[in-house]
């Protein structure tokens, strides 16, 4: 049985949650971190090697939602400027994983950091994204906790078997 390499362990344990994504044009998940997968409801297997848009796609009942196209500029700018990428809050919903269809309400505080290369280039994004849902939703009477319903526009729950 091999040892587990203290940076591993680091980040296996952290009370915060992380991703590792490849900076490629799908920013593909290659590490998650146990926080972030019981903050998300997700589980490694099912989320290691797909985009992070594939596993949270827009909620399809929120047009107004803005949440898919500001990460996706957010992780570009980190990418292109080699310089950590501090989101304000966004309000990103996330898929249930039950095979509904339904999305849970959710509110994050995003920082997209690029993990350089030895030739400088951006290999990496560690992505953080703090779930701050009980604070706002705490802090405005107008948003109310738990599920939103969407069902996805072709009626199937294939999104919730990544989870």
């Amino acid at each position: 049985m091999s040892e587990i390499p203290p940076y591993q362990q680091l980040f296996e344990s952290s009370p915060h949650p992380y991703l590792i994504l490849r900076a490629d044009s799908g920013f593909t998940i290659v590490a998650v971190n146990n926080k972030y997968l019981e903050v998300t409801g997700t589980q490694r297997d099912a989320i290691v090697g797909q985009s992070i848009f594939d596993i949270f796609p827009a909620n399809p009942e929120d047009q107004a939602s803005t949440s898919v196209r500001d990460l996706r500029a957010s992780l570009d700018h980190a990418v292109s400027k080699k310089q950590t990428d501090v989101m304000n809050v966004q309000k990103y919903d996330i898929p249930l994983r039950d095979g509904s269809g339904a999305f849970e309400l959710k509110y994050w505080s995003p920082v997209n950091t690029p993990v350089l290369d030895a030739e400088g280039r951006v290999a990496y994004i560690f992505h953080h994204a703090e779930d701050v849902t009980e604070y706002i939703v705490s802090h405005d009477h107008k948003v109310q906790p738990g599920k939103v319903k969407a069902r996805a526009a072709h009626g199937s729950g294939d999104r919730a078997a990544c989870g």
